[in-house]
């Protein structure tokens, strides 16, 4: 795993236990919360998330997608 996915599993493992860290996504990494929550979920399921508790990867996963499946239900209204 390159070092820039080890940054973002630790990310997410270390903001896991107070729901937060969104406001840090883009300006850390510069991506979007959408690629950042789709990025976490792929890492959850390799080798290097085999060392964070099984606990912390369902909080984890639960809250990417929660958040994905809200952003994807807003639907921008035409005029």
């Amino acid at each position: 795993m390159i070092g820039y996915q080890t940054e973002i599993l630790t990310f997410a493992v270390t903001w896991a236990p107070y729901d937060g860290g969104d406001e840090h996504v883009l300006p850390t990494f510069g991506i979007s919360l959408d690629e950042y929550y789709r990025r976490v979920l792929h890492l959850l399921d390799t080798p290097a998330a085999r060392s964070v508790d099984p606990s912390t990867i369902l909080r984890i996963r639960h809250r990417c997608m929660q958040r994905l499946a809200t952003t994807t239900r807003k639907v921008p209204q035409s005029r």
